[in-house]
C-alpha cells in the first residue's frame, strides 16, 4: 500500500511539472535559442576612397561577402546611403530583411541611414521605432546644442520574434556622436528609449558604432544598464579576432592596441558565448573602414 501511494505521489508531482512547465510567467515554458548578433559600419560611398580601391562600386561585393561570411542572424548597420540601401538586399541574395532609419528626416526615410537586418527565414519583425537622442526624442533634432555640428544622430529599435521558438529579442542600433560633450548628454536618452520601447523587459541588445572607448563617459553610462559583451567574455578567453574595430582602410593600422569603437551591449536573459571582431581582407582590402563584429548569445524568454 505504501509503495502504491509513493508511486501515485511521484506521478502527481510529474504531472504538476508538465502542467506548469519550467519556472516562468503564467506557467509557460521558457524557450531558448542561439542567436548571432552583429554590428557593421559599412561606410557611406565617398569619392576620396576611390583612388585607394575602396569606392563603393568595387567595395560593395566585399561588404556583401563579409555579411555572408560572418553569418549574422541579426545585425545593426551604420552609414547607409540611399544607394547602399537599394543595393544590399540583392547583394546578400535576399537572405536578410533590412529596415533602414535616416535621422535626417522626420519620417525616418532618407540618406545616411542606420538599420537593423535579420534573416527572413528565422525572424519576423514584430514592432519598430526610431528616435533622436535629445530633449525631444520624437522630433528630428540637429543636435547642434549638444555639440553635433555636422551630423544628425538618431537611434532605431525593433522587436524580433524567432519563428521556430517564439523567443523575442529587443534590438537597438545607433551611430553615436563624435563630439565628447554630445556623447555624454545623449547617452542617457538611449537608456530611456530602451525602457520606453521594451517595457516587458525582453532580452535586449544595443549595438552600433559608439565612437567611444571603453572608459569614455558615454560607455560608462551604457554599462549602468547593459553589459558589454566583449568585456564580459574577454577574461575567459571567449573572444577572437582583433581588439580595435576601426581600420581607416589602412592595412598597417594597429588593430591590437587601438580602441574599440563598435560595441555589442546586452541585458536580460542572454548568455554571451563568443565574441569576434573580424579583420578578414577581400582582394587585399578591408570591406569597410570599420570591421564587422558579432557575439553569439543563448537567448531565453517566456512566451
Amino acid at each position: 500500500m505504501k509503495r502504491i501511494l509513493s508511486v501515485l505521489t511521484t506521478l502527481s508531482l510529474a504531472l504538476t511539472v508538465i502542467s506548469c512547465g519550467a519556472p516562468g510567467h503564467s506557467g509557460r515554458k521558457a524557450q531558448s535559442v542561439q542567436i548571432r548578433v552583429g554590428s557593421f559600419n559599412i561606410r557611406i560611398p565617398a569619392a576620396k576612397d576611390i583612388p585607394g580601391g575602396n569606392g563603393w562600386d568595387v567595395r560593395k561585393a566585399r561588404v556583401a561577402q563579409a555579411i555572408k561570411d560572418n553569418d549574422f542572424d541579426v545585425f545593426g548597420l551604420q552609414e547607409c546611403s540611399l544607394e547602399q540601401q537599394a543595393d544590399l538586399p540583392g547583394l546578400t541574395d535576399g537572405v536578410y530583411e533590412y529596415w533602414f532609419f535616416s535621422p535626417y528626416s522626420q519620417d525616418g526615410i532618407g540618406k545616411n541611414a542606420q538599420g537593423i537586418a535579420f534573416k527572413k527565414d528565422k525572424f519576423t519583425l514584430t514592432e519598430r521605432h526610431f528616435f533622436w537622442p535629445g530633449d525631444t526624442p520624437d522630433i528630428m533634432t540637429k543636435n547642434d546644442s549638444r555639440g553635433d555640428k555636422f551630423y544628425i544622430r538618431g537611434g532605431c529599435c525593433a522587436v524580433l520574434t524567432h519563428k521556430e521558438t517564439g523567443v523575442k529579442l529587443f534590438v537597438m542600433n545607433t551611430h553615436a556622436s563624435l563630439n565628447k560633450e554630445a556623447k555624454i548628454a545623449q547617452a542617457p536618452v538611449y537608456i530611456q528609449m530602451e525602457k520606453k520601447y521594451n517595457p516587458g523587459q525582453l532580452p535586449s541588445v544595443f549595438v552600433g558604432d559608439m565612437n567611444a572607448g571603453y572608459t569614455t563617459a558615454s560607455s560608462v553610462t551604457f554599462r549602468t544598464w547593459w553589459k558589454d559583451a566583449y568585456a564580459e567574455l574577454e577574461p575567459s578567453g571567449k573572444v577572437s579576432g582583433t581588439f580595435g574595430s576601426y581600420n581607416a582602410f589602412n592595412l598597417e593600422q594597429d588593430l591590437i592596441h587601438s580602441n574599440r569603437g563598435d560595441y555589442i551591449y546586452y541585458r536580460g536573459p542572454l548568455e554571451p558565448l563568443h565574441y569576434a571582431c573580424n579583420a578578414t581582407l577581400y582582394d587585399g582590402h578591408y570591406p569597410s573602414d570599420h570591421l564587422p563584429i558579432y557575439c553569439d548569445f543563448n537567448v531565453t524568454n517566456n512566451n
